[in-house]
């Protein structure tokens, strides 16, 4: 008797000791934008930054403009969270609002509470973990370094900047 019951515990061993694996991965994602919530639906590896035209309005002779500040609102399923880049697209420029002949506004900007440097454009973390999207993150911040000089010449001044998003 003990041993037809020592058969059926190794039988029902064996019977168990095959397997199923099931892989699957689920690609990181994430928006980031300025001013309102992300309630957009994150697409498969791709990292977005929702475009947009800051108004920072007219600038006075003499003096400066009061800083303009952007909140940043980001989405992202990345456990490691996602990092921001921003970059001139002119290189040269470092930042500067420039007019039609090229007559700049030397500007400097902070990202997530930071001076940021668009000439030697860092990566900075926006978050280290996921983010839903409904609350802001931090902020960006535009300013001028200094007064224009009164005979600034009249026109309009603008910088176009490229901004990278991607996973840690």
């Amino acid at each position: 008797m003990k041993k037809i019951i020592l058969l059926t515990a190794t039988i029902a061993t064996a019977m168990w000791s095959e397997g199923i694996t099931i892989n699957g991965s689920i690609p990181p994602a994430a928006i980031v934008g300025f001013d309102n919530p992300i309630t957009e639906n994150l697409l498969d590896n791709t990292f977005t930054f929702k475009d947009i035209v800051i108004d920072i309005g007219s600038i006075p002779l003499g003096s400066k403009i009061a800083p303009v500040t952007k909140q940043i609102y980001a989405k992202t399923n990345s456990v490691n969270g996602i990092t921001m880049e921003i970059t001139d697209t002119k290189g040269w420029a470092k930042g500067q609002i420039l007019n039609e002949d090229e007559d700049a506004i030397n500007m400097k900007y902070s990202l997530m509470g930071s001076s940021y440097s668009i000439k030697n454009h860092p990566v900075v973390e926006l978050t280290s973990s996921t983010s839903d999207g409904s609350a802001s993150i931090g902020v960006f911040v535009i300013e001028q370094k200094s007064n224009i000089s009164s005979d600034q010449p009249e026109g309009h001044y603008s910088a176009v900047f490229n901004v990278t998003i991607a996973s840690q």
